[in-house]
């Protein structure tokens, strides 16, 4: 990378760390979350009309590497790109979360198994109230009580499940099914294609390799892809670094 670049780099991040830091009259930041938190006194959702492309280029950036690693990020939150993600949004991507993890993120330790460790500690607490090879097909909130559909695989039957509360993490696809005041509210949404996979490099092709802050790399042609390292929670990665 040119020291024009990484001049670059380093000018969008202290941009993004004001951002990050700059509150409204009323006292509360700008770029915040959840959103309902955020200042309501700012005039900076006029960047809501602005692309992040034409923010950026407004704002004097040049080099690619730059537009690249921004363009990514907003794909990697919204879905969408720099010429599609207003610049409120793609700004709050970098400046809504205020804590500060750069001095830790080689002290972060993960379990292999990842959050199944925690289903697995969780699991305990919940001995005998698991109800396995039960599909639920249909939630109903009323007045007083949420009904849920679920059909039991086992006994080959559908049955009614009366609850006060009901936590529901499925997303707005399969809720279109679950909530039907919710079918025509999800054909709004847009999905991006997302791959997990693991790539076992015999060795770095350095020649196409940008370092980036939180060591993330990039490897381009036409298009940027990134991928992180995963020896990152390794108490070796700066040897393998």
């Amino acid at each position: 990378m040119s020291q024009q670049e990484a001049a670059e780099i380093d000018r969008f991040m202290a941009q993004m760390s004001q951002f990050k830091q700059l509150k409204g009259s009323d006292g509360k930041y700008v770029f915040d979350i959840p959103m309902r938190n955020a200042s309501q006194s700012d005039d900076l959702k006029r960047l809501d009309v602005l692309t992040m492309r034409s923010w950026m280029e407004s704002e004097g950036y040049k080099t690619e590497p730059v537009f690249s690693y921004v363009n990514y990020c907003c794909r990697d939150d919204y879905g969408t790109g720099i010429a599609a993600t207003s610049a409120f949004a793609a700004i709050h991507y970098f400046a809504s979360r205020k804590h500060d993890w750069s001095a830790y993120q080689d002290l972060v330790l993960t379990w292999q198994e990842g959050n199944g460790r925690l289903v697995s500690h969780l699991k305990k607490y919940a001995d005998g109230r698991v109800l396995n090879k039960h599909l639920a097909y249909q939630i109903h909130v009323g007045q007083d009580a949420v009904e849920v559909s679920v059909f039991d695989d086992k006994a080959k039957l559908s049955k009614t499940i009366r609850a006060q509360k009901v936590i529901n993490c499925c997303p707005q696809f399969v809720n279109q099914y679950l909530l039907p005041n919710r079918t025509a509210l999800t054909k709004k949404f847009h999905y991006a294609p997302w791959i997990v996979a693991t790539i076992v490099l015999h060795r770095f092709p350095l020649q196409m390799v940008r370092h980036f802050p939180g060591k993330i790399l990039f490897i381009t042609e036409r298009d940027w892809v990134m991928f992180m390292i995963s020896t990152r929670a390794s108490i070796s990665c700066k040897a393998l670094l």
